[in-house]
């Protein structure tokens, strides 16, 4: 039988230890605004959430991550009609866990969303050593709406669900500019 074998530096874990900055209350580039007393009623739903990436090569060759990555297909439902799909193109490269430390923070009068997460190191294709050789890169939540209005050209979210939290390349700006994936490379876990 054919065996594959990984050598990995840290032989404990296959877990890398990152810190996530993922949102923030207030007005945010992309026109909606978050309230405090909704993100306290989200903070269960970061429980048990995928870490999200997109790999791409750059023109030089380099892998880095990408943006929000979906496509759009055709398919039949049960029913036999015909619908548009959308399908993520992103896969999982980590896990938010259950037990992930959450945690507002204050900087410059904005409450931040803060948890703790981790990276898989072998099975995040190259997003392990792109997260190693960068340590910090932009993010961007990716929610259900679950309440909103809008309000003088504002789209105020009121209520609302995480899904997953993508991390973006380089040359993506997020949403919430700030928001942020940060390697703790001071623990092995």
């Amino acid at each position: 039988l054919p065996i594959k074998f990984n050598l990995m530096e840290n032989k404990k874990s296959n877990l890398q230890k990152c810190e996530l900055w993922i949102m923030r209350e207030g007005l945010n580039s992309n026109g909606s605004s978050f309230d405090l007393s909704g993100m306290d009623r989200a903070s269960e739903s970061l429980k048990n959430i995928p870490i999200l990436a997109y790999i791409k090569k750059g023109e030089d060759g380099e892998p880095d991550f990408d943006e929000h990555n979906m496509e759009y297909r055709f398919e039949t439902d049960d029913e036999g009609n015909l619908c548009l799909k959308e399908h993520y193109l992103e896969v999982p490269i980590g896990v938010i866990p259950e037990s992930n430390n959450y945690r507002l923070e204050k900087v410059n009068g904005h409450n931040w969303v803060v948890v703790d997460g981790y990276i898989w190191k072998s099975y995040s294709n190259e997003g392990y050593e792109i997260l190693k050789r960068d340590e910090e890169k932009s993010v961007s939540m990716e929610i259900t709406v679950n309440r909103g209005e809008f309000s003088k050209n504002v789209y105020n979210i009121l209520d609302y669900t995480y899904l997953g939290v993508t991390v973006l390349g380089s040359d993506v700006a997020p949403g919430i500019s700030g928001a942020r994936i940060k390697m703790d490379f001071s623990t092995n876990d």
